[in-house]
């Protein structure tokens, strides 16, 4: 079930990204960031008053995941001037080939408390793979 959940928020994703670089593209990038996440504010605002789940929210946080917003503001940014200048489908090998190769190296060594999972000789095929398909668009000036 969690596979099925990862590859249908796979294609959220996509979507996403098509959609915030065409609204980028029609009010500009910094205008676009704004309403992005203004709606994406409300709209989790909404989704916590109607859950009423409102813990200690700030209790045993680390500092450094407030700046996962911050992170957001220019993945979406970085999403959108890619989006307008060499497409989507570019945009998304290129975001899928680095996210593949840092999540493996981060949960080979385990960073920011992550369960570690050891990089095998049997998952670099794959990863191979992605990256070639990836290096084959940019040749293929897909």
């Amino acid at each position: 079930m969690n596979k099925t959940l990862a590859f249908i928020n796979g294609i959220i994703i996509t979507i996403m990204v098509l959609l915030n670089g065409l609204l980028a593209r029609k009010l500009g990038n910094y205008l676009s960031l704004v309403i992005i996440y203004f709606v994406a504010l409300s709209f989790s605002t909404i989704i916590l008053i109607a859950k009423k789940d409102f813990k200690d929210i700030f209790k045993n946080i680390p500092f450094y995941l407030f700046f996962t917003g911050v992170i957001g503001v220019f993945n979406i940014f970085l999403n959108n001037i890619c989006v307008n200048n060499i497409g989507v489908a570019l945009t998304v090998a290129l975001v899928l080939s680095a996210q593949i190769i840092f999540s493996a190296v981060f949960e080979h060594f385990g960073f920011f408390g992550v369960m570690k999972k050891k990089l095998t000789f049997k998952k670099l095929p794959g990863y191979f793979l992605i990256l070639i398909g990836a290096i084959i668009m940019i040749v293929m000036g897909v």
